[in-house]
């Protein structure tokens, strides 16, 4: 297989993962592999050399472009989340970083204000903000 091919490839898987988790990292990752395929056909670059380019690219775009992209990367249906209440589907625990509920037909990751934060299955809780495409919620007997 051409390594062009290769790192098509990866670009391909790297989007579809970003397309399923809209996480803002693994797009990072694809746009380092949309560089390595002009690279790899302009020069003769060792395969473990090619490896640590994308690497190293990867992770200049994440350190360097994903807090900008968080930033501004807010779409409106996660802003008209704010104050919601909800019924968590799994325990809320930051330090295992679990926690799920659903709003309207919706399955959202959720975490608390707090860092030591724990909330249990089944209790109700508002959302407080929104952090790229994870809800932070407070039990709902808290804002009271």
């Amino acid at each position: 297989m051409p390594i062009e091919i290769f790192w098509g490839i990866v670009t391909l898987l790297c989007i579809i993962a970003e397309i399923l988790t809209v996480s803002l990292v693994t797009i990072w990752f694809a746009v380092a592999a949309i560089i390595m395929i002009p690279l790899v056909l302009m020069f003769n670059i060792p395969f473990v050399l090619q490896l640590c380019i994308f690497t190293v690219l990867s992770f200049v775009f994440i350190l360097l472009l994903k807090p900008f992209a968080t930033k501004y990367f807010h779409p409106i249906e996660n802003r008209t989340m704010l104050g919601q209440t909800c019924v968590l589907t799994e325990d809320v625990s930051n330090f295992a970083q679990t926690g799920k509920t659903i709003i309207g037909d919706v399955e959202w990751s959720v975490k608390g204000t707090e860092k030591d934060m724990h909330i249990p299955k089944g209790q109700t809780v508002k959302v407080v903000a929104v952090e790229g495409v994870k809800l932070v919620v407070r039990p709902l007997e808290q804002m009271l």
